[in-house]
């Protein structure tokens, strides 16, 4: 699964995990009800922890 970020017609920004770019904005699309101007590649191959929230990358001390 891979890590996207989303920009929205109407000036929202979100992330989203998916498997392409295609299914990430449907899933933008669907569930947030806007129309996705912009989807950006972050990571990816995330691991489940990443998804689940257990890893962090930007640690902040």
């Amino acid at each position: 699964m891979n890590y996207y970020q989303w920009k929205a017609t109407n000036g929202n920004i979100g992330d989203v995990y998916a498997f392409g770019e295609e299914e990430a904005k449907i899933k933008v699309e669907a569930l947030f009800d806007v129309v996705a101007s912009e989807i950006k590649l972050l990571k990816e191959n995330v691991s489940k922890e990443h998804i689940k929230g257990k890893e962090f990358d930007n640690k902040e001390d």
